[in-house]
């Protein structure tokens, strides 16, 4: 067996370590340089931020002074408050943070809705809001929540009513509608321009006729998202796979699976943890532990199943800042099933109306809970039917989320860097930022075009600092 001291197998400790944090940072990098530039002085004003957004519409700038800028944001909350006409999108503390006074806060997506039909806006405005605003995307019209919502905003409704026609449209569904997972977001966009100048009762009868296309999410999305997870994936996998192969040839691994000839049957993650454990029994280790471990590390990398895609896409991503939790990334992968449960259960809540909380629950519905609770719950009653449910609904209300510009961004930033490296590798060309930055904005930019999201654009902050991030030694 080759033998390498101590020394050397040190040195093979800092190589393997160099050649694991070099995979994470062409991804890592761009998104640990876009964390650390949106950390800013609370006061500090910068582009992109909804408290400066806000202020803006309410007829303010920011400027001069710290004290100059602290009694303009007071100034523009009075006036928001005198424009929402004593409706209360939420608490004043919460008003007062949109506006960066005393704390900063950005309002969930709901929220904009509710400031939205506070202040009387028209859908323009609204995706204003939404996308200049908060960086969240524009109106899913393939949510039928947001379809209501375009319609009650174009006709001047209030946030309750509003809620009372999504009630309304829930109890009218019939149990038979079946989801359809299909691209169709352009098709009902040209159908608003119709749809809005109907009556209440037309267009109610519209959206029940067409509930089967109300899925929720963007296919498009989607289908981007899982595209480019499986293209870092596999650029993540590649170069363990390499920089494995190194480390390994200058190990004494080859040698020990000679001398294991039988266990040939194994496949090379196997036969890889094997060798480790037969090192960690050994009296005499031909490489440290230190270096097994790292060993290790990027060989469950190189040959991961599938089941651990998003831990792994977590931690290329991971920071302390960071959104891209194991946990966010299982669940924005499981958009279209969340979805649906959400819809399924609103049926079913809305049909159990109908019904006594003491009379038996409904077949169909107890089988409905019983596959959403994974066999662990039995309901009997209406009434236990119908609090499971809402409380499964609220609960996943949080697990429900929509496809993001800045969830599909660094996937694509990681994806061109990757191809941007292995162009100029081959044509044996020294690094250009400006090239560097063309691959990424031609691929990030079809992308979302395609999703109907913004191009990218320097004015987001966001953006900017994705653009900052192709300097020549993050390459």
């Amino acid at each position: 067996m080759i033998l390498i001291s101590y020394q050397k197998s040190e040195k093979f400790g800092k190589k393997i370590r160099h050649f694991s944090d070099k995979i994470k940072t062409a991804a890592g990098s761009c998104r640990h340089k876009i964390i650390k530039g949106v950390r800013f002085m609370e006061k500090e004003v910068l582009f992109g931020t909804f408290d400066a957004f806000l202020i803006s519409q309410m007829g303010f700038s920011l400027s001069g002074t710290l004290e100059q800028q602290e009694k303009i944001r007071k100034e523009a909350y009075h006036t928001f408050l005198n424009k929402i006409r004593g409706e209360r999108p939420a608490s004043f503390p919460t008003i007062r943070r949109w506006f960066g006074i005393r704390s900063v806060a950005v309002p969930a997506r709901e929220q904009i809705f509710r400031i939205a039909f506070s202040l009387g806006c028209n859908v323009e405005q609204t995706n204003q809001y939404l996308v200049e605003g908060a960086s969240q995307p524009s109106f899913q019209i393939n949510d039928y929540t947001e379809m209501i919502a375009m319609y009650a905003l174009e006709n001047g409704w209030n946030w309750e009513k509003y809620q009372k026609i999504v009630e309304e449209y829930e109890g009218g569904l019939d149990d038979g509608t079946e989801i359809l997972h299909q691209t169709n977001t352009q098709w009902l966009m040209q159908q608003f321009e119709y749809v809005k100048t109907l009556d209440e009762e037309q267009f109610m009868y519209w959206m029940w006729k067409h509930s089967g296309i109300f899925k929720g999410y963007s296919k498009t999305a989607q289908e981007f998202l899982t595209k480019y997870r499986q293209l870092v994936l596999e650029g993540m996998r590649n170069d363990a796979k390499n920089n494995l192969k190194f480390l390994l040839a200058e190990s004494g691994f080859q040698t020990w699976k000679k001398r294991h000839f039988y266990r040939s049957s194994a496949n090379e993650l196997e036969q890889i943890k094997k060798y480790i454990r037969s090192n960690e029994r050994s009296k005499n280790p031909d490489i440290s532990e230190h270096l097994a471990k790292n060993i290790l590390e990027l060989a469950k990398m190189a040959y991961s199943e599938t089941g651990q895609n998003t831990k792994l896409l977590a931690e290329l991503f991971e920071s302390p800042a960071s959104t891209m939790t194991h946990k966010y990334l299982s669940d924005l992968f499981h958009i279209p099933e969340r979805n649906e449960m959400h819809i399924r259960s609103r049926q079913a809540i809305q049909k159990l109306e109908k019904y006594a909380d003491e009379e038996p629950c409904p077949p169909d519905i107890a089988e409905m809970i019983d596959r959403f609770g994974k066999g662990k719950v039995v309901v009997e009653r209406v009434g236990e039917a119908k609090e499971w449910l809402e409380e499964f609904d609220n609960d996943g209300k949080r697990r429900r989320l929509i496809v993001k510009r800045s969830d599909l961004l660094p996937m694509i930033c990681y994806v061109a860097q990757q191809r941007y490296r292995a162009q100029i590798a081959d044509a044996v060309e020294t690094y250009s930022q400006s090239e560097a930055q063309k691959v990424f904005l031609d691929m990030a930019n079809a992308v979302l075009i395609a999703c109907n999201m913004p191009a990218v654009n320097e004015k987001y902050r966001y953006d900017k600092q994705l653009l900052q991030s192709f300097q020549e030694e993050e390459m």
